[in-house]
């Protein structure tokens, strides 16, 4: 659908509610969407997440079997608490210390067609990929090239893009994109089926527009469309979706503090424009502006105010606002786009100055909280979502609470299955 014209939706900041009302409607817009301009009035942001208890240690012994097999059962897959170290026992870890937990067992290679999140362990000097499952079992992968800047995963964890280079796990055969290298900046983005890839390119100098197409591993790419402009230290059109699984591609003319003043919805086959809406340029010295993020298959945005600190979560079917939260930012979305990684937000901090302390999960339909991480746990925009399911994986540091400063693993399901996976390592970021 092509929508076009002003937008009229917008609550006052004494409207704006910390939980979902579920009979909030909004009128949809009959030309390009224009959203309002923001200002620094807003209700004071949600409260302060409850602490979380600290379990101790409860004899030496146990602890000591544990840390040397590294098992539950002598001889069996690490499966701790059920399936995950529990995150009430999550401690502080200094990888410096003799104290510091072995690293768990892992159980065999990765399992043919089983999706897993990709990392790799800090200190391991070789160039091994673990495979954790999103049951919470760890797996030996191969021995992968490292790339200069961040290796990328696809969402099934079968592949990683090296710089212009797709590794397969499985066969272990290198493919070279058939991307011309010298064509300008280039940014590439897995698609949700992990094996279309979108990309931009850069067609010119400064002031220039932006070539989108998508491409399957082996073939050359297929231009969508031209959009935006490139400047100097903007970054500019940006993949926030790629789904061939819904055919959309959604793009955002991204500034230099991470803002967006205008995005795009093409169909992923004909490179057709299906929606367009611009946002508010920067009009405040610290930045204020929005900060949007989509959801993997391209059927919701939200749209963080950073001037008000609400979010608005905007379903692009009828370009609805279908519920509002306060005091918080959003950074990703789950695989089914119901659950959404939240983290406080105070009004009129600079757009770049994204919140990642004491991250949390929430269900925005329901507004219930699903998780709440550990007290004095950040993260840095490590995120992936379980195909096809609700789980998701963050990559969380405890570096206000340790003399060295390293990401452990951790994956929540819905279900209230959560904890530590693994400490000390450095997750392979998705597509998206």
């Amino acid at each position: 659908m092509t929508v076009t014209g002003p937008s009229r939706v917008r609550i006052s900041p004494s409207a704006t509610r910390s939980r979902p009302d579920r009979n909030q409607s909004s009128s949809v817009c009959l030309t390009t969407c224009v959203d309002p301009p923001v200002t620094g009035d807003s209700e004071p942001p949600a409260g302060a997440r409850r602490n979380r208890v600290r379990v101790a240690v409860a004899a030496v012994a146990v602890l000591a079997i544990a840390l040397v097999g590294g098992v539950v059962a002598l001889g069996g897959p690490s499966r701790l608490s059920g399936l995950f170290r529990t995150s009430s026992a999550a401690k502080p870890l200094e990888s410096s210390s003799s104290a510091s937990p072995l690293p768990p067992t892992l159980v065999g290679p990765i399992p043919a067609g089983q999706p897993v999140i990709l990392y790799r362990r800090h200190g391991d000097r070789t160039q091994q990929l673990i495979g954790a499952s999103w049951t919470g079992l760890l797996y030996s992968g191969p021995d992968a090239p490292v790339g200069q800047g961040a290796d990328r995963q696809s969402p099934d964890g079968s592949k990683i893009l090296v710089g212009l280079v797709v590794y397969v796990l499985a066969t272990h055969s290198q493919t070279r994109l058939l991307v011309d290298p010298n064509a300008g900046f280039t940014q590439i983005t897995w698609g949700d089926d992990s094996y279309h890839l979108c990309v931009t390119q850069e067609t010119g100098p400064a002031g220039s527009s932006v070539s989108i197409s998508i491409m399957d591993v082996g073939s050359p790419a297929v231009h969508l469309a031209t959009l935006g402009k490139v400047e100097q230290q903007v970054k500019g059109p940006t993949v926030l979706a790629c789904s061939p699984l819904s055919d959309r591609v959604v793009i955002a003319q991204v500034g230099g503090l991470g803002e967006t003043t205008e995005l795009w919805v093409l169909n992923a086959r004909t490179g057709a424009i299906e929606y367009h809406r611009t946002y508010p340029a920067t009009t405040k010295t610290n930045g204020n502006g929005y900060l949007v993020v989509a959801s993997r298959d391209g059927q919701y945005l939200a749209e963080t105010a950073t001037a008000t600190a609400t979010v608005a979560i905007r379903r692009l079917a009828d370009d609805s606002v279908v519920t509002r939260l306060a005091g918080e930012e959003i950074h990703a979305f789950s695989w089914r786009g119901d659950l959404v990684v939240v983290t406080p937000r105070e009004p009129n901090l600079a757009a770049d100055n994204t919140t990642f302390q004491s991250p949390a999960i929430t269900d925005w339909q329901t507004g219930q909280t699903v998780w709440e991480s550990p007290q004095g746990a950040r993260f840095f925009g490590a995120i992936l979502s379980q195909p096809e399911g609700d789980g998701i994986a963050l990559g969380l540091n405890f570096c206000a609470q340790a003399t060295t400063c390293r990401e452990n693993l951790w994956l929540v399901n819905r279900d209230g299955k959560r904890g530590e996976l693994d400490h000390d390592v450095q997750v392979l970021w998705s597509g998206f």
